[in-house]
């Protein structure tokens, strides 16, 4: 039995740090389900956040917001957040920290008092000081691979992604005159959008009932900027009759938008597997990938799914082929691409994962 099987006990408290507790939140929303899951492996959880809004957790969570939702100054958001981890830090047996090391160091007055077992959650390719700096007071740092947390040290841990896993397939849509291909991603230029658009306009020339649906919103001005030369280009095609913007969607909403997708499409390179990616899997639905990390997974529907990045004649294919699918096909990859995300990348499994290995840890 290795030190992830071993039995799980609840006689522990763990106090979290986030930033938002808000399921209708578009890029933190998902981790209410991550405290959910905590809460089935801990005696009590408390939840220190800047912000607030709707969720509905067990009876053994406590949310203790900071009051950014009650739109105060910043400064007294940011006293209420200190006084918040003062009056918990010594009830907790262990930290997690998640996607801010900030936090940690927010914590070194306290720690120079009681030593506590830190844990941080990292899930980006760029690592700052701090974070380096924070690294020093972590027992782990975990991250869904390598690539989320880019220091080669013993204290990482690559634990794979976890989404929460949808009950149903993607459930049957009344069909209509269109064939829809989504794109869910914050709009900015490592996304390649132009890549998708240019294989669109390929495409439309034989295949007119087609649309694009675009989720997903601007964070900067340079991403405003690139969301403008890509509109650009859409009128230079016309294709805006094929290609919708559909904006921000919040966490709970996001399995609408799968609901209505034929193929979901992720024109980003690198080797991560990709949150998103594995949650449109999740709902069985047919994804066109330019990354190679899930070749031996898709086995023989690699050659309709997975193609060069920046190859925009290929990706044109891809989506001509996936189009032609029936609906056998469909079903067959649906159930073999979701019975590998349940095993591999559900939340439940990655939550049981970080937590055993947090109790397993006696330093």
């Amino acid at each position: 039995m290795d030190k992830y099987t071993r039995k799980d006990n609840r006689n522990e408290n763990l106090l979290i740090i986030t930033q938002v507790v808000d399921e209708n939140d578009d890029v933190l929303g998902s981790f209410v389900e991550w405290i959910r899951n905590f809460a089935n492996h801990f005696q009590e959880v408390r939840v220190i956040t800047l912000y607030k809004g709707k969720y509905n957790l067990p009876s053994n969570v406590k949310i203790i917001s900071a009051g950014k939702e009650l739109v105060q100054p910043h400064i007294k958001t940011r006293i209420n957040f200190l006084i918040n981890l003062y009056k918990n830090y010594f009830w907790s047996d262990r930290l997690f920290i998640h996607m801010c090391s900030d936090y940690i160091l927010a914590l070194m007055p306290l720690y120079v008092i009681k030593t506590k077992l830190i844990y941080l959650w990292h899930a980006h390719i760029k690592v700052n000081n701090k974070t380096i700096l924070a690294l020093r007071f972590v027992i782990y740092v975990f991250t869904p691979s390598k690539e989320g947390f880019n220091i080669n040290t013993n204290k990482r841990i690559s634990t794979r992604h976890g989404v929460n896993i949808p009950n149903i397939f993607k459930e049957k849509k009344n069909r209509n005159e269109n064939f829809n291909f989504i794109l869910l991603a914050r709009i900015s230029r490592v996304k390649r959008l132009e890549d998708i658009i240019k294989a669109l306009e390929i495409l439309v020339k034989k295949q007119k009932n087609i649309k694009l649906l675009i989720y997903g919103k601007t964070l900067t001005n340079n991403d405003a900027t690139y969301k403008r030369e890509i509109n650009n280009l859409i009128d230079r095609t016309k294709l805006s009759k094929y290609i919708e913007w559909k904006g921000e969607i919040s966490n709970n909403k996001i399995a609408d938008a799968f609901k209505k997708a034929d193929v979901f499409i992720n024109a980003q390179g690198g080797g991560g597997f990709g949150k998103a990616t594995l949650e449109a899997m999740s709902f069985g639905i047919p994804t066109i990938i330019c990354t190679p990390v899930y070749n031996n997974i898709l086995r023989y529907y690699k050659d309709d799914l997975v193609y060069n990045e920046g190859d925009i004649n290929e990706l044109s294919s891809c989506m001509k082929r996936v189009i032609k699918w029936d609906n056998h096909k469909k079903y067959k990859y649906s159930k073999l691409i979701r019975s590998y995300v349940i095993k591999n990348h559900s939340l439940e499994r990655l939550i049981k994962l970080i937590s055993i290995t947090m109790k397993n840890d006696r330093k």
